[in-house]
Formats: structure tokens, C-alpha cells, sequence
């Protein structure tokens, strides 16, 4: 998938509920339960502020604060993931769901057309296996595909949404379009 989006990596998403669920802002200290690795956790936050979904300030007051502020754009996509993290596992804290795993939005958006995929096909697309199958275990859990295997070979898996999965792909998908327009 050559379109993605900082919305591509799990994180943003559990980060956007975060913020959410505080007000519209926080510091970046604050998100190191999401993102562990403070590297890693800049770069994701970079890659939002790009986006347009949050604002990045900086404030030495003796200490220096990084503080993370949602923008309007950010609000508007934070509160429109709000509404499916209601319904997808909501025993699960959102940071677990299959939607927030590393490429979960992509694999929801690839299968939005609504026809089983192959597992060999989606790796092809975003070729890490590892973390392709960690996130399709996860969305199998939460309810968002079925995973099945094919009549002429054990070894191919098929992967299809269900029918929740089809509405989280629809909103994902129109989120992804929000964040492309940058105007």
C-alpha cells in the first residue's frame, strides 16, 4: 500500500484516543504507555504534526515540556475512530484492539472492497509477515475478519472482513482521505 498515512502505524491511533480521552492534549511523557521508545515515539508524533492532527509545542518552564495538542483536523478524526472503539472489543483497552495494532487500519482498508483476500497477497502489499500476522490475529479476535482456510490447500489462508469490519474499514477509509487533504 504506497498511500499510507502516519495513520498506517497503531500507535497513532491509540495516541489520537489518548488525547482524546484527555482533553485534546498532553504531554509527550504522558503517551510512553503507547510508545514506549522515546525515539520512536518523537518520530510517530512528527509524522502526526505532518498530518495535520496535532500541534507540537515546546515550553521550558524550568523543565522542558513537550506538549501534544490535537488540532481541529485531529479532533474530528479522533472523535469519528471514537465511535467504532465503542463497538470493537470493548472489553479491551483501545491500545490492544486489532485497529491499533502496526497495520491493522492498512489491513481493514485493503479488504474494504469486501472480498476474501489471501494472506500471501496482503504480505505482498505490506510485506512484514510478522507484524501482519500479529495484527490479523488481534482483528480476528475483535470480530473485524474471519480467517479461513482454503478447500484446495491447507497452506492458503483466506482473509475476509466481517461485517463490523466493513463499517471500521468504511470510517477508516474515510479518515485516511481526511488526513490526505492536507487543505
Amino acid at each position: 500500500m504506497d498511500d499510507q498515512s502516519s495513520l498506517s502505524h497503531g500507535t497513532t491511533v491509540a495516541i489520537l484516543l489518548r488525547l482524546l480521552e484527555s482533553g485534546g492534549q498532553t504531554i509527550m511523557k504522558d503517551l510512553a504507555d503507547i510508545v514506549s521508545n522515546y525515539q520512536t515515539r518523537h518520530m510517530r508524533v512528527s509524522e502526526m504534526e505532518e498530518d495535520g492532527l496535532i500541534d507540537i509545542i515546546t515550553t521550558y518552564t524550568p523543565q522542558k515540556f513537550t506538549n501534544i495538542k490535537l488540532t481541529e483536523k485531529g479532533k474530528t478524526i479522533a472523535t469519528t475512530i471514537s465511535t467504532i472503539d465503542i463497538f470493537v472489543a470493548h472489553d479491551k483497552n483501545y491500545k490492544d484492539k486489532g485497529f491499533c495494532k502496526k497495520h491493522g487500519e492498512s489491513i481493514l482498508r485493503l479488504l474494504s472492497d469486501g472480498t476474501p483476500a489471501k494472506l500471501s497477497d496482503i504480505i505482498r502489499e505490506i510485506p512484514t509477515p510478522n507484524s501482519v500476522n500479529k495484527a490479523l490475529q488481534s482483528l480476528e479476535e475483535d470480530g473485524l475478519v474471519e480467517i479461513t482456510l482454503s478447500t484446495e490447500s491447507y497452506r492458503t489462508k483466506y482473509i475476509q472482513l466481517t461485517s463490523l469490519g466493513i463499517q471500521c474499514a468504511k470510517v477508516f477509509n474515510m479518515v485516511h482521505d481526511l488526513i490526505k487533504n492536507k487543505g
